[in-house]
C-alpha cells in the first residue's frame, strides 16, 4: 500500500533525479502521485532548507482529494507521509472531534494520525490501531520523526548527514537517490548466517532501516542531528507462561481480521495455501 521518497537538504536538490528514483515506487501507489518541494522556510523562518516530497497513493479508505498526501495541516503546521492503514481511525475521530477538533476529510485514517499526533504529541502513535510507516514533520520545533509500526510490517528506509535527511519506503530508489554503491560487509555476513539483513542495518553503507515499533526523532535545526532512538512497543513484554486460551484466542483473531476489512474499494483474500490464510478466510466466511 501506497509509497513514498523525499528529502531535506541544505543544498538544492535535484528534483529530476528524484522523479527518477520514484519510478520503482509508483506500482505501490497507481491512484495518485502528488509531487511537493519548495523551502521549508515557508513553515518556519529558521528552516533554511530546500526539500521534495513524493507519495504514491493506493486509495483504500477516503477516495477523494482532501485526503491526498503530503497531508499539512495548517491549524498545528505539521505534515505527514503515512503508509499503511489505522484500523481504529473511527474511534480515534471521535475521540478527537469530542476535544473540539474540526475534520477536513470526511473519514481519512491520515488526518485522523495527523491530527492526533498534532494535538497530543508523538505519544499518540501508542493509541494507533494498525500497520504503519510514518514520516511527521513539526516545523514549529523543527523536528522530524521516523516511525514504524511495532512488528515492522511496513518499510522505512532513511540515511542522514550534517546537511541531508532522505527517506523512502523502498530500498533500492533510497540507495540511487544518495548515488550509494557501498555495501556493508557485515550485512552480507549476516545475510549469509541468518537469510535476512537484522535492522538497523541495510545492505548498503551509511542507509538504515528504522526498527520495528520505533521512533527516531531527527532535530531539522541543527545539522539534523538524531536526538532521540526509542522503543514504544516490545513484544518482549507480552511473553506469558499462561497457558493458552483457544476460545480467548479466536476472539482477538476474528475481532483482528474483522478490524481489517474496512475499505472503500473491494477487499481480496489471497490464498497461499498456509493455515495464516486460510484461517483468515474462515474468520471471513463465517461471519458471511
Amino acid at each position: 500500500m501506497c509509497g513514498f521518497i523525499g528529502k531535506i537538504s541544505a543544498n538544492e536538490i535535484n528534483h529530476e533525479h528524484l522523479l527518477a528514483q520514484n519510478k520503482m515506487i509508483t506500482c505501490r501507489g497507481p491512484d495518485e502521485t502528488k509531487i511537493q518541494h519548495g523551502s521549508l522556510s515557508e513553515y518556519n523562518r529558521s528552516l533554511n532548507l530546500h526539500y521534495a516530497l513524493i507519495f504514491n497513493r493506493l486509495a483504500i479508505i477516503d477516495l477523494t482529494d482532501n485526503a491526498s498526501q503530503p497531508m499539512y495541516s495548517k491549524k498545528f503546521n505539521t505534515l505527514i507521509l503515512f503508509n499503511g492503514e489505522v484500523y481504529n481511525h473511527k474511534i480515534l475521530r471521535k475521540s478527537l472531534e469530542a476535544e473540539g477538533i474540526d475534520f477536513s476529510s470526511d473519514h481519512s485514517d491520515t488526518e485522523v494520525l495527523l491530527t492526533g499526533i498534532s494535538k497530543h504529541g508523538i505519544k499518540f502513535i501508542d493509541s494507533v490501531i494498525g500497520q504503519f510507516s510514518v514520516v511527521f514533520f513539526d516545523f514549529n520545533t523543527m523536528k522530524v520523526f521516523l516511525i514504524r509500526d511495532r512488528v515492522g510490517q511496513k518499510p522505512l528506509f532513511y540515511s542522514v548527514d550534517k546537511n541531508n535527511l532522505s527517506f523512502s519506503s523502498n530500498l533500492k530508489s533510497l540507495a540511487k537517490l544518495e548515488g550509494n554503491r557501498s555495501i556493508n560487509q557485515s550485512s552480507v555476513v549476516d545475510f549469509l548466517n541468518y537469510g535476512v539483513i537484522p535492522s538497523p542495518k541495510t545492505l548498503f553503507e551509511n542507509i538504515y532501516k528504522v526498527k520495528p515499533g520505533e521512533m527516531i526523532e531527527i532535530n531539522m535545526g541543527n545539522y539534523f542531528t538524531i536526538q532521540n532512538k526509542s522503543t514504544y512497543w516490545d513484544i518482549e513484554s507480552f511473553r506469558s507462561e499462561e497457558k493458552f486460551n483457544n476460545k480467548e484466542f479466536l476472539s482477538i483473531f476474528n475481532e483482528a481480521v474483522e478490524q481489517r476489512m474496512q475499505a472503500d474499494v473491494n477487499v481480496a483474500a489471497l490464498l497461499s495455501g498456509g493455515i495464516d490464510s486460510t484461517s483468515v478466510v474462515k474468520s471471513l466466511a463465517s461471519k458471511s
